[in-house]
Formats: structure tokens, sequence, C-alpha cells
């Protein structure tokens, strides 16, 4: 709403807020109307007179008297904020539910509550007479009434304290006479009041020379703290739904871990077949024979199409299989739990932080974060353990990008030999230490799985520092040569899991 000040031709404005969790009325100085999205309101009020301003019923109701026997009402009631145009009383405008207020009367729409001079009752207490008299002074003065006289807002109301509180309140209703402009703030709340509080002293207190003054502070640190809120809640979700994830996979890798476990009981199948090739011959489903321990019957069963010596060693085969993953996924759940304990620790250190600038920074090492993971979303990703992962190239375009962009030039670089596949890095944190065999067959086992050897059972892959990879002027999209490289067999396979 645009205004003149007594035919002054300087314009004005007033901004009113219909936000229930912050409801203002502002005085500005300046306004500036998009050009899209908007919609002018109330032409009833346009070029009108100001007559008069006050509060409507003496209660949360500002009113303006406007020539033309039109008033205004601004409603800053909870759950019922809202803003009127009247005629003669009527209303025959709203800004929300329109249709459910015109026609009706202003005055019997929020009829105000009083309590006849003198009556008390003997159960209301000093809240409920603070409510029927002076809830329009809000709660701050309230409290400091109760601060004051000492009192408890559940006391019963009796002539003695009801004569203290009329007595507070004329001080402060004098008070308001000459208003003072204060915005108290501590570590977790703030507050704006027209007088300084006793019950606010632990506050820092800030003073201003008028209402608008006080009123942009309060909601500069409102959408400070509101943009902190949106800030750190949205963090904390996606910290919580990240330790959702590690759970989920630590529960998956201990299930596979009680099934590895079983290694043993291959290694034992393995030597009763040796023991008893005599008794066996090609084309048996199963061997029978007696567990030394417990005495029962154990079934084994055997594959009929094999001889009784390439059953035990392939029983012998599952034992080592195994065994070896039974490492590589004890080593994964370790992982994953170093990284629950991290995002756990990172979660309460968050939820500890109150100071905007260092949650600001917090979150732009975030974005950062997220940022590289984007870019990085091009490659396959499998974490080994705490100082190896692998990286994979999907196509001609990401296998150039992870070599020559995203490795470091200590990174361990493999490809298959004599056919075509992904460019497979295994990156290395730990540059000091000695990569452990079974690293190097892991990530040539993936470099093979990500080629058109896939289904060989055998297959030749080429490895060699990162540095020792060039990719020359004039080669094709994902052509490159190596030197100084070595060669290990592998069977084509992924790791158990962390697969992206």
């Amino acid at each position: 709403m645009c205004f003149c000040d007594n035919g002054n031709s300087e314009l004005k404005y007033l901004e009113f807020s219909c936000d229930s969790t912050l409801p203002y009325l502002i005085l500005k100085q300046n306004f500036s109307k998009a050009k899209k999205n908007t919609v002018n309101l109330f032409d009833e009020i346009y070029d009108l007179k100001i007559e008069c301003i006050g509060l409507f019923k003496d209660d949360r109701i500002i009113n303006f008297n406007l020539s033309n026997s039109i008033n205004i009402y601004f409603f800053f009631f909870t759950g019922k904020i809202n803003f009127f145009v009247c005629k003669n009383d009527v209303i025959i405008n709203a800004f929300k539910n329109r249709n459910l207020y015109v026609d009706k009367s202003i005055s019997d729409l929020f009829k105000s509550k009083s309590i006849k001079s003198g009556e008390i009752n003997k159960t209301e207490t000093i809240k409920d007479f603070y409510k029927s008299n002076y809830l329009k002074f809000g709660y701050l003065f309230f409290e400091e009434l109760l601060h004051i006289l000492n009192l408890n807002e559940k006391d019963a109301l009796d002539d003695n304290n009801k004569k203290l509180i009329e007595e507070e309140f004329d001080k402060f209703s004098e008070s308001l006479k000459t208003p003072e402009y204060i915005f108290y703030e501590n570590e977790s709340k703030s507050e704006i009041s027209l007088m300084k509080f006793n019950h606010l002293q632990t506050y820092n207190a800030k003073s201003f020379t008028n209402i608008n003054e006080l009123l942009n502070e309060y909601l500069k640190h409102f959408y400070k703290v509101e943009k902190r809120k949106t800030v750190k809640d949205s963090r904390l979700v996606n910290l919580q739904n990240k330790i959702e994830v590690v759970d989920k996979k630590i529960m998956g890798l201990m299930k596979q871990i009680e099934v590895s476990k079983q290694s043993e009981q291959y290694f034992i199948y393995g030597e009763h077949i040796l023991s008893n090739l005599q008794n066996i011959k090609k084309g048996d489903k199963e061997l029978h024979v007696n567990d030394e321990t417990t005495d029962d019957v154990v079934i084994i069963k055997l594959d009929e199409s094999l001889t009784p010596s390439d059953n035990a060693q392939k029983y012998f085969k599952k034992y080592k299989g195994q065994k070896d993953s039974l490492k590589v996924l004890k080593d994964k759940v370790n992982i994953f739990k170093k990284e629950k304990e991290k995002l756990s620790n990172e979660l309460k250190r968050l939820s500890e932080i109150q100071d905007y600038k260092t949650l600001s920074k917090m979150n732009k090492k975030q974005e950062i974060k997220e940022k590289e993971d984007k870019e990085t979303s091009m490659f396959r990703k499998f974490i080994l353990s705490d100082d190896y992962e692998v990286w994979v190239g999907k196509d001609s375009k990401s296998n150039d990008l992870l070599t020559t962009k995203f490795s470091s030039p200590n990174d361990l670089w493999f490809h298959v030999r004599g056919a075509s596949g992904s460019h497979t890095v295994l990156k290395i944190t730990n540059k000091k230490k000695i990569v452990d065999k079974h690293i190097i067959q892991t990530t040539a086992s993936i470099a093979a799985y990500y080629s058109k050897a896939r289904n060989a059972s055998n297959v030749p892959v080429a490895y060699c520092e990162r540095k020792h990879v060039k990719k020359k002027k004039g080669f094709k999209q994902g052509s490159v040569v190596m030197a100084r490289e070595k060669v290990i067999f592998v069977r084509p396979a992924l790791p158990e899991s962390t697969g992206q």
C-alpha cells in the first residue's frame, strides 16, 4: 500500500505480512514492484485520505480511518491474521477468505473479551486475569510482570495481587508514552520491545531511533536465523539418510559374512571326498559319511559330471574363494563402520552448531564436495579398503577424463590386453605403502569385467603407474599408450559390494 504524507509528493509504503510465522506491518521509504506475478488489490481505498490510526477494540487490530467512511483493519490474532476493508462497519473486502467475511459486521466478527469491574472469579488465575484485561500488551510484558512481582502465572488471583498487577500495567502504559526501541538477543532467542525489561538483562540489547528501524533489524535477524535453520535441517536430514544407507550396507555385508563362514565346511567336505575316493564313482550324486564329533550322517552333494577327485577340488576351491571373500567382507564392514562413525560425529557436531558463520562455512565445504561428487558421477566407483578405491570409465569420453584429469601420477592404471575395455584406475591415498597383491588382482578383475573379455575365464590385464600412460596428439578419444607395464591373469569379476 502506498501513500503520500500530508500532501508531500514523496511516496511512502506500508508492507503487511500475513505469514503466520512472522506477521508484521512496517513502514518503508522505498518499494520495488516485481514486473511479473503481481496484482493490484483493494481498489476501494485508492486515492482516499488517512484521517487517523489506532487500535480497534483496544486489541491486536490496527485500524486506519480513511475518508469516504472507509476503514481498513490489520488483524494480528494467532491463526486469524488478515486484512479487511469496511464501509460503515460492514466488511466489503478481505485479503483471506473474502467470501466468508464479506457483508459481515467487523464489530461482531471478533468480539473482545472483557471482565466486569470488580468481578473476580475465585478460581481465576493470574494468567486468566492477564488474558482478559491486558493481552494487547503481549507476553513479554506479562513475563516482566511475573518477574517484578515474583508471581507465578498459575497463582490464584486475589484482591492484593490484582491491585499490584493493575498498578504495574499502569506503569507500563505510562512508559509506552515515551517508547524505547530495543532489540534483545541471546544465543537461542530474540525479542523486540518498546521499553527496557528487567527479566531480559542477560540478553544483548541494541537500541534504535524508531519502530521501523527496530522492525527491520528484527526481520533481518529472523530471515538469517530461518536461513540457518533451513541449511542446518537440510544438512541434518542428508546426514541421517547417509547413515541409514551405510547401516543397510553393513547389514548386507554381515549377512554375506555369515554365509562365507561356511567355508570351513567346504574344506571338510573336500577332505571327506578324498578319504573316500575308493567308494565314489563318476555319476554319483551324493556321498554319505559319519561326522566324527556327533556321529551323525553327513550328506555331501556331488557333481555327477565330475570325477571324485574333481569334486574334492571343487569344494577346496569354494573353501579358498569364500575364505578370501570373508577377509574382503570384513575389511568392507570396517570401512563402513568408520564411515558411519564419521557421519555420526558430523551429525552430532552439526546439531550443536548455533553460529551462522560456522554453519555457512561447513555448508560451503559440503557444496564443494557434492559438486565434486557430481563431476565424478560419470565413473563407476568401488571401495576396496581405507587406502584404495577403484574408478572405472563408462565410455570413451569418461575414459579420457579419468586418465587425463581425475587420476594422480602414482595411481595404478589398468587395461585388458588384446581387447577393448574401460580405463580402470586404482586410486592410492597412501603412496608410501606397497599395494597388496589381492588389491591388484581385484582391480584387474574389475578391469576384465568391464571389457569385451568379460565372459572369458582367464584374462590378461596390463597395469602400470598412471604417469607412464600417455595420450599422444591425434589419438582418438579413449586411446592411449602405456609403458613399464606388468601383466596379470585374472577371472573377470566385481567386488562383493560398493560398486556404482
